[in-house]
């Protein structure tokens, strides 16, 4: 293929933005990004030797269908990641690849975002390998890399009182921004969607380097800030952009690991370290990404304490059972029902054979 077209909507479009950075640092595919609501009304030309790929939870987002219905006869092959093996998405792609996250049963579909990185991941280092990009020893170090996550969620878990203790503050808020950069930008906008759709306090996610260019005259004392900042190639500059903040008497939540925040913890208003990825220190690096996964998971097992602690605080009805329990059209209908000869199934290889 020649170039690749991601699409998809809310949390899934972020999936697909944080995967084009993978898919063009280490694939070097030129990649498309588009919302699957704007996608067929524009018209994109297609080139019939690329390919394109959707990604849905549930597999019946219907502006995501129209997307691929659209795409379907105009390029090489068509791609689905979904979490439900019998939707729409997957029966009208060529190729369905499944999340295998199981019943998603609340808004909050954080548990589908983390599943759809990780397929993503694999595929990006599926196509790097077979473009050349990355011999056997650096593809061996990736894939190490990816099976060390669960042993990070595991510790990004023990964070929940943390959480409990940040709620309080948050709530009070009228306003929050986030800021990232890199493949932590979109994990940024996901973040600030997440506490609108479960706390209804008015979020919004930006490209730290944007925040001179007009979102700076927001802020003030009252309004907190999330800058998402892993120590790595990109440390520096986003201190930058933390400092402005700060001189604007911004509140500061800094999110970083143990060196991220030991070196620049004291100027934010309480750094939260998260479980540090091996080999952070190179912007291109897989493993530098896999610092996306402590910061964005959700576990069955460990409550939201952030937002439903927020959503407490700021009053709702006892009668209502909160965003993160109201339940997902389709969303859990045959999730992980997965059969036919189309569809692949895709998880973290345990070695680079397994990618063949």
């Amino acid at each position: 293929m020649d170039r690749l077209t991601l699409v998809g909507c809310g949390t899934a479009y972020y999936a697909a933005h944080v995967a084009r950075y993978w898919f063009e640092t280490l694939a070097g595919l030129p990649c498309d990004l588009d919302v699957a609501s704007e996608f067929r009304y524009r018209e994109p030309p297609l080139s019939p030797n690329s390919w394109a790929l959707f990604v849905s939870q549930s597999g019946e987002t219907a502006d995501t269908l129209a997307a691929l219905h659209y795409a379907r006869d105009k390029v090489a092959r068509t791609v689905g990641v979904v979490n439900v093996g019998t939707s729409a998405i997957a029966r009208d792609a060529d190729i369905a690849l499944p999340t295998l996250a199981g019943i998603e049963v609340g808004v909050a579909s954080s548990k589908a975002f983390t599943c759809q990185l990780a397929v993503l991941a694999v595929l990006a280092l599926k196509a790097a390998r077979d473009r050349g990009r990355l011999d056997e020893a650096q593809l061996a170090a990736h894939l190490a890399d990816l099976r060390s996550l669960p042993g990070l969620l595991n510790q990004a878990l023990a964070l929940s009182d943390t959480c409990r203790r940040l709620a309080g503050w948050l709530s009070e808020a009228q306003d929050v921004l986030y800021l990232g950069r890199g493949p932590l930008y979109p994990v940024a906008l996901e973040g600030a969607l997440k506490l609108k759709e479960l706390s209804y306090i008015h979020a919004e996610g930006y490209a730290s380097g944007e925040l001179k260019h007009g979102p700076i005259a927001l802020i003030d004392r009252n309004v907190p800030v999330v800058v998402l900042a892993p120590r790595d190639g990109l440390f520096d500059k986003t201190v930058s952009n933390m400092q402005e903040v700060m001189a604007r008497h911004g509140q500061v939540l800094l999110i970083s690991d143990p060196r991220g925040s030991r070196r620049r913890g004291r100027a934010s208003r309480r750094p939260w370290r998260c479980p540090r990825a091996a080999g952070c220190s190179s912007r291109s690096s897989m493993r530098c990404r896999c610092n996306i996964w402590p910061i964005t998971r959700r576990s069955p097992r460990a409550p939201m304490w952030t937002s439903r602690a927020i959503w407490r605080n700021r009053g709702r009805s006892k009668n209502d059972p909160g965003p993160e329990n109201r339940p997902k059209t389709l969303a859990g209908l045959g999730a992980g029902l997965f059969g036919g000869r189309r569809l692949i199934a895709v998880g973290l290889a345990t070695s680079p054979a397994a990618l063949g």
